[in-house]
């Protein structure tokens, strides 16, 4: 399974957005600052949300 197929970047006027599915029911949402190079936090986000899914099950 591709875990960042899961992950939507949302560009905003001063903002990123992230979101990436935990589970059928639930998502994490990351908001970060336009000044952060998005992509080297995708595997962290990644990683949180392995972390919540294990959590949760």
């Amino acid at each position: 399974e591709d875990e960042s197929a899961r992950t939507v970047i949302i560009v905003a006027d001063e903002h990123y957005i992230m979101t990436t599915a935990i589970d059928d029911k639930h998502i994490l949402v990351v908001v970060l600052s336009r000044n952060v190079e998005v992509g080297g936090m995708i595997p962290s986000v990644i990683e949180v949300a392995s972390s919540l899914r294990d959590i949760i099950d």
